[in-house]
């Protein structure tokens, strides 16, 4: 019913047991997807029935997006655990683009966790999680300095990009997921990275 950011409480009911179920069904309807986008995954389990639905329904024109959404800040959310941040990693194959914030490049890339790292340094994080399957990677909201963010966009094969803009506000749950929910649209819709990030 809520995010975990900024809400004391919340409703939640655990789906785990129905994604079979639900994958069986869009296999009985022959779905085919256009793209596949996955966000937080609260368990071992949960990440490997995704694994499966991957296999499954990703085609060749399917682009698959994965946000890996496990920390931040340097650390892990407390409901992640090494196990599930490992599992997750597993992800990392499928993925034609992904948009891990800077906490879960460093965990995806085992990279000792700084808040500020070189645009080679970035560049060269990106060049190993890329060669384990993505073709593009934006890492997002990186706190430059204490009024401007930027989004490092790294495409193989091309010179990498820092887009940057003013902080407006404070701190706020939930906007990588809006932020990948855009990017994994614009890619659907064939437009390039660069552009979809600026969106």
């Amino acid at each position: 019913s809520s995010h975990t950011g900024g809400f004391e409480g919340l409703y939640f009911r655990d789906l785990t047991a129905d994604m079979h179920q639900i994958a069986a069904h869009f296999d009985r309807l022959e779905m085919t997807f256009g793209s596949i986008y996955t966000g937080f995954l609260g368990s071992v389990e949960q990440i490997n029935i995704v694994k499966e639905f991957l296999r499954r329904f990703k085609h060749e024109s399917t682009v698959v997006v994965v946000d890996p959404v496990m920390g931040d800040y340097g650390q892990l959310y407390p409901t992640y655990s090494m196990e599930l941040a490992n599992a997750m990693g597993e992800l990392v194959e499928y993925a034609d683009i992904m948009t891990p914030n800077l906490t879960e490049l460093c965990v995806l890339t085992q990279t000792p966790y700084q808040e500020l790292f070189s645009r080679d340094a970035l560049y060269e994080m990106c060049s190993r999680l890329s060669s384990r399957g993505p073709e593009k990677i934006v890492v997002s909201g990186l706190v430059l300095d204490a009024r401007n963010l930027g989004n490092f966009v790294f495409e193989r094969g091309k010179p990498a990009r820092m887009l940057t803009r003013e902080k407006i506000g404070p701190y706020r749950s939930g906007t990588g997921d809006v932020f990948a929910s855009i990017i994994t649209g614009c890619a659907v819709r064939g437009m390039g990275l660069v552009e979809s990030v600026e969106k």
